[in-house]
């Protein structure tokens, strides 16, 4: 399994991402401007046609991964704030509908969870699960069968209760290791959910891939304390 504890961003790492993705940005165009010249001189070749074709499909595949470390880089201190987890993650699934029909891949989900609420950042959640979803297909194999499920869960070594939220997805041991260690996906969602305060593992189980992320949830409302808010609520009404 790999698995890390909560940590926050650190602020050397925000600053080597930002310098990598600059660099590589920058390298990219000039190998973009070459690449053009060069599918011009053979561009009533086949040569011509297959290259220019792999090299826009891979300048696109590298401009949407700089995007994304840019982002990550430029993220502030998540927020804190109730964020309804199973609504974003359905949301998400039927933003990826068409891509998965496309592949034959079978989605199941178990999102009826009560009260199925994080404490924490929505946009930012948001942004770390929709990459984690697109890399989890992306290193599956067609014909797959992918579950998420949502659930409450005893933090380890805590008192309070966390919101777990599991991804089964289809795929080899090596797949499942290198979507882990490589992918960008695995990665961006780690940092998010560990600057959130909660814990992120991938393990290969059964032939599938598990992703298992835990989040902090809204400390529950006590029963003295709603009592007293209740009181102070009728003593506000009977004022004149």
């Amino acid at each position: 399994m790999f698995h890390r504890g909560p940590a926050p961003i650190d602020e050397a790492l925000r600053h080597l991402i930002a310098a990598v993705a600059h660099e590589v940005g920058n390298s990219l165009v000039s190998v973009r401007t070459y690449a053009q010249l060069l599918a011009d001189r053979l561009e009533d070749t086949e040569l011509g046609r297959c290259c220019a074709d792999r090299v826009a499909m891979d300048s696109r595949r590298i401009e949407v991964m700089l995007e994304t470390l840019t982002r990550l880089a430029s993220l502030p201190a998540p927020a804190r704030r109730p964020v309804d987890v199973a609504a974003m993650l359905a949301g998400l699934l039927g933003n990826e509908r068409a891509q998965m029909d496309q592949r034959h891949l079978v989605v199941r989900e178990d999102l009826e969870c009560a009260q199925a609420i994080a404490l924490g950042d929505a946009d930012q959640l948001a942004f770390a699960f929709e990459i984690l979803l697109g890399d989890a297909i992306a290193w599956s194999p067609d014909r797959g069968e992918f579950r998420v499920t949502v659930r409450h869960q005893q933090a380890v070594g805590r008192a309070a209760r966390a919101l777990r939220i599991t991804l089964f997805f289809p795929g080899s041991p090596a797949a499942i290791v290198g979507f882990a260690e490589n992918g960008l996906g695995a990665v961006t969602a780690e940092v998010v959910v560990r600057a959130h305060g909660g814990s992120f593992a991938v393990r290969a189980r059964g032939g599938n891939g598990e992703v298992i992320v835990d989040l902090p949830t809204p400390a529950p409302v006590r029963r003295t304390e709603g009592r007293r808010r209740r009181r102070l609520d009728q003593v506000a009404h009977r004022a004149p």
